[in-house]
């Protein structure tokens, strides 16, 4: 089963009766509205507010990794012998299928207008991709590990890489050259995120520790240290109104103020 939270009251809304066998993977559409469960060979497509099953695919093998488009019409996954495969929701079709000529494929994120999308790899390598022609457009590198999260600004100039090496880069996507490192974390960083506004980049990794980065300066500003030894911290996320960011460990849902940084509601999962 699949359980969905109010973030803000903490209260649980719903729970989704998936079936058999285990749930591999899940995302919600950028609009909140749909949600994907990944199981097995199959790829179910839930209504949020409903929780009624819109739709299966079936056949799908193991994927790596996934990303939504921005206008919600098609979803990319791409497995470990990197073949890509591009989706249409509506359908549940398979749109396009190509091979990316690599290995170790670990995230995927596609750009705001939906015409390009990157990948990052085990070894640090991190590629631009055109979905129309299905090629490589540019490579980016300065990582030396695994690439764990990308993430696009909102006007789509400049993106965030994330790497079990402790850094997070922020590259311009246009020259491909990198504008700014930011380190202090210890150990891998798990996840980051823009806040709506770009201005602030939060990261979390296994350092048990959430940070808080002026994107134009690089500086940190705030250190969450968590006590838990269960914090490793798998993903980040702010409320589109700006003022909450939720954080999500293993059994563990924070809600904090994202202007003062105060924890203020704490749900175990």
């Amino acid at each position: 089963q699949l359980y969905l939270f109010n973030a803000i009251n903490g209260k649980l809304i719903r729970k989704f009766k998936l079936g058999r066998n285990d749930i591999d993977y899940v995302a919600f559409s950028p609009d909140s509205k749909t949600m994907m469960a990944k199981k097995f060979r199959t790829l179910q497509f839930w209504d949020v507010k409903t929780g009624k099953k819109l739709k299966t695919s079936e056949n799908e093998s193991y994927f790596s990794a996934m990303a939504y488009s921005s206008d919600l019409k098609t979803l990319i996954t791409g497995n470990h012998r990197d073949i890509f495969r591009l989706w249409d929701i509506d359908t549940g079709k398979i749109l396009k299928s190509f091979d990316g000529h690599h290995t170790d494929l670990t995230c995927i994120s596609f750009s705001p207008d939906n015409k390009t999308f990157i990948t990052g790899r085990e070894r640090g390598r991190l590629t631009l991709w055109d979905i129309q022609s299905a090629r490589e457009i540019k490579t980016y590198s300065g990582h030396k590990k695994k690439i764990t999260k990308i993430i696009f600004s909102s006007d789509a100039k400049t993106f965030a890489s994330a790497s079990a090496d402790n850094t997070i880069k922020l590259w311009d996507i246009k020259t491909g050259k990198e504008l700014r490192t930011f380190q202090g974390h210890k150990r891998d960083v798990n996840t980051i995120v823009f806040s709506p506004d770009n201005k602030m980049l939060v990261s979390a990794g296994k350092d048990y520790t959430i940070r808080f980065w002026d994107t134009k300066t690089g500086k940190m500003n705030r250190v969450i240290q968590s006590q838990d030894s269960i914090d490793s911290f798998q993903t980040l996320t702010f409320h589109p109104n700006g003022k909450y960011f939720i954080s999500i460990s293993r059994g563990l849902m924070k809600l904090y103020d994202s202007q003062t940084v105060k924890l203020m509601r704490v749900n175990r999962l």
